[in-house]
């Protein structure tokens, strides 16, 4: 058996040292590589950029190009096409880096990648680069862009400053429009930016002003519970728009509140160039105050700092007030006139031009409203007329237009001066005043109950008005050409008022009346 057993081993050893190993596995095939060239580089808005891809390991070398993992790119990222070349976006991408990759058509797992930065030239100019513009007025500012490149070349427009939302207001084409209301502090800031990329801007510094001015016209005096219309007029800068909204209010040494006097609605506001017109009805109080000024002031909303203000005596009686009070007219122009009488139930006046009754072909003509040729008014109802300017600029430049109250035509004061003629015999006495017709004067009066006035101190008292070259009223004292014994120095010299305006006069006489000088 042990035989047996050695010769069966080494026939199986014999077999296996016979036999024929088996062959290795094949390689696999070489890995496909792509690479982009360039790697890294920058490009202008707008302008192209080539790339190439080199694939290896394949005879399939087609590739597909996309932009930040979107085929072909788009508007935002910049596009590229089939055979590589880039276009650069208009404006500037956010991060300003894409990447494009080229992926193998062979094996779309293996792909090449570009870093490519987007860059800007743009540099910006802005006109003007300062200005001052008036309230509710415009400006127009241009921006010039300057480029080497092919960018979006609009520009977005914004407005900011200490005003905050008070700075105005600015379009799509660069049209600033100040606010209507003064802001404080009134400076603006105007900013041009680059759409294409944001961080090209340029400033102008915008400062608002406001030059319109504000005047009232109102009459001297109104009498107690009497009404008269106050008349604000607004002239503004050609061009602008203030606002011309306006606040009204009453106030007194000698009264506050309903007792100066109440103010109604004001009316509808006129407008006429670059004036704008707005009046109120005033009605004083029935009761006079003590003293008996009220003052009216008027706040325009687009600048407090305008504000006018009017003052006024108020007084018992009958008076009568016109509007306009004043006017500019051009040779045969017209304008309309409106009298006011106070405290009667007869509301008619008598018309006078410089003195004459319904005017004339020098000074200037009433007529009836509308009336072409020239209506004279007859009766004394019409509150309303025409004046009609003369033909040539008269001699006497301004002229005064006058409405007297009819309700006061019956009254009347005489006064008894000494002196005067019986038949052929003449009396002069050295210091009395003698008045023509038509003449003007402020004279002060006494009298003895039941007794007809006399003149106070005669010269003294008699204050003559008349127009110098330029059409200005003055006063002059008749005593101002008296020589008078001054008993201080013990000699005679001249005094009194000479060639006073009037207005400065009326200031005097009213405070010597609040202060009851005699």
């Amino acid at each position: 058996m042990f035989i047996a057993l050695l010769a069966g081993a080494g026939w199986m050893l014999g077999c296996t040292a016979g036999s024929v190993s088996p062959s290795p596995p094949p390689a696999p095939p070489p890995t496909i590589a792509v690479v982009v060239n360039p790697m890294n580089m920058s490009v202008l808005l707008g302008n192209q950029a080539t790339f190439t891809a080199t694939v290896t390991n394949t005879g399939d070398t087609a590739v597909s190009w996309s932009v930040n993992g979107v085929p072909g790119g788009n508007a935002t990222l910049g596009t590229i096409t089939s055979a590589g070349m880039y276009t650069a976006p208009l404006d500037t991408p956010s991060p300003a880096t894409v990447q494009v990759t080229a992926t193998s058509h062979a094996d779309a797992t293996k792909s090449g990648t570009g870093t490519l930065a987007i860059t800007s030239d743009i540099a910006l100019s802005l006109t003007p680069n300062r200005a001052s513009v008036e309230l509710g007025a415009t400006q127009a500012f241009q921006a010039a862009l300057t480029t080497s490149a092919h960018p979006d070349t609009s520009i977005r427009w914004s407005l900011s400053g200490p005003c905050a939302s008070g700075c105005g207001s600015v379009d799509a084409t660069g049209t600033y429009t100040a606010p209507r209301i003064l802001p404080s502090p009134a400076i603006a800031t105007m900013t041009a930016q680059s759409v294409a990329d944001p961080s090209k801007q340029i400033s102008a510094a915008v400062a608002i002003t406001s030059s319109f001015s504000l005047q009232l016209s109102a009459p001297s005096s109104v009498p107690a519970g009497g009404t008269a219309t106050i008349v604000a007029t607004m002239t503004s800068v050609p061009g602008s728009n203030p606002s011309t909204a306006l606040s009204w209010a009453l106030s007194g040494p000698g009264c506050s509140g309903g007792s100066c006097g109440v103010l109604s609605a004001v009316t509808t506001q006129s407008a006429s160039g670059n004036s704008v017109a707005s009046s109120v009805t005033y009605t004083s109080p029935r009761a006079v105050p003590s003293p008996n000024t009220v003052t009216m002031t008027v706040a325009p909303q687009s600048d407090p700092s305008k504000t006018a203000q009017a003052t006024f005596a108020i007084q018992s009686g009958v008076s009568v007030s016109v509007s306009p009070s004043t006017a500019t007219l051009a040779a045969n122009h017209r304008v309309v006139l409106n009298a006011q009488v106070n405290s009667t139930s007869n509301t008619g006046v008598m018309w006078s031009v410089n003195g004459i009754a319904g005017g004339n072909t020098a000074f200037g003509q009433i007529c009836a409203v509308g009336s072409n040729p020239c209506q004279p008014v007859t009766s004394t109802t019409t509150s309303q007329v025409d004046y009609l300017a003369p033909g040539a600029i008269p001699s006497a430049n301004p002229v005064s237009a006058t409405a007297v109250s009819a309700a006061d035509s019956t009254k009347s004061a005489s006064i008894r001066m000494l002196g005067g003629s019986i038949g052929s015999l003449h009396s002069r006495i050295e210091g009395v005043p003698a008045f023509r017709a038509g003449e003007e004067a402020y004279v002060f009066l006494w009298a003895r109950e039941g007794e007809p006035f006399r003149v106070l101190g005669w010269s003294q008292g008699t204050f003559r008005i008349m127009k110098d070259s330029r059409g200005i009223e003055r006063v002059t004292q008749d005593s101002a050409a008296v020589p008078l014994f001054d008993p201080r120095t013990r000699r005679f010299q001249h005094g009194g008022i000479r060639s006073l305006p009037v207005a400065i006069f009326q200031l005097k006489l009213r405070k010597a009346l609040e202060e009851k000088m005699p």
